[in-house]
């Protein structure tokens, strides 16, 4: 149950779980994690040996937000997300057309579009990478 130096397998799949939901749209995959949280929540003696569960329960808060980037040069842009810590933020792009449900008819040829979303509803995207990097308060 407790996250040490390897978080516990059960909060990494929760994270997976609530990363799915999103992704997937499947609000199922997204009540199972919230159980799991609400499971622990109660055990929680000493915060620091559940650091991994309580970066789960930040994707409840109202700071979590979703970012779908639709982009030939998608990857571009999510390697400079990556070098950010971002933990109460889901991220995916696409290089080409897809059918996955977060990214599904947001791609369109020659053209970056950043869809910057919270709670599953997303704002007007937009094709500023720097608009973006301050709406998700990361200095570029």
């Amino acid at each position: 149950m407790e996250d040490n130096v390897i978080p516990a397998a059960n909060s990494v799949m929760a994270e997976n779980l609530f990363k799915l939901s999103i992704y997937f749209n499947n609000s199922y995959y997204e009540t199972i994690c919230q159980q799991m949280v609400q499971n622990i929540l109660p055990t929680i003696d000493y915060p620091s040996a559940y650091s991994n569960w309580l970066n789960v329960l930040l994707h409840f808060s109202e700071q979590q937000k979703e970012l779908a980037i639709c982009s030939e040069n998608a990857l571009h842009y999510l390697e400079k997300l990556n070098q950010k810590y971002l933990p109460n933020i889901i991220i995916a792009g696409s290089t080409k057309s897809t059918k996955l449900p977060f990214l599904e008819n947001r791609f369109l040829e020659k053209e970056t579009l950043f869809y910057l979303c919270q709670n599953k509803t997303c704002d007007i995207p937009t094709t500023n990478f720097n608009e973006i990097m301050d709406r998700i308060a990361i200095p570029s």
